[in-house]
């Protein structure tokens, strides 16, 4: 199945959603296919805002150059991912991170999973938690 970049955060709530209603089974497979899709994208919920009050015109522009040039070199598509934590421990998108998600977080392994999203999500978890948190439990922690 090709993976699937949510643009906004409406789409990525709607996939919480959705896959939310599934049985357990089901979720763990959409899971793995969609932590594997966030690896491939950037991430744009989390990304950090630089307040430049205070800064010259030509350090404005400066910045701005850099950004222009980091963002050009990154040819990622941009789109929301979630985050995700697995028996407390939370999971970076980096092929590590995958690698060890896909490993604990199988049909046989998984005892729960908890969908939070919206405010709640992001009350919780920060910024980090704004576009969906998965929790799961697996049945030996």
């Amino acid at each position: 199945m090709p993976c699937q970049i949510f643009t906004d955060a409406a789409a990525s709530e709607a996939w919480i959603t959705k896959t939310q209603q599934l049985p357990l089974r089901q979720q763990v497979l959409a899971l793995r296919q969609r932590v594997a899709c966030d690896t491939a994208i950037r991430d744009i919920s989390f990304e950090p805002q630089v307040c430049l009050m205070g800064v010259s015109p030509a350090g404005r522009r400066a910045y701005a150059a850099a950004q222009h040039k980091r963002d050009s070199a990154d040819t990622r598509a941009k789109g929301f991912s979630l985050l995700y934590i697995v028996n407390g421990q939370f999971f970076t998108k980096d092929l590590a991170g995958v690698t060890a998600f896909q490993k604990l977080v199988t049909i046989q392994a998984v005892r729960k999973i908890e969908f939070l999203q919206g405010v709640g999500a992001a009350v919780i978890y920060g910024s980090r938690g704004a576009s969906g948190v998965v929790v799961i439990t697996t049945k030996q922690p």
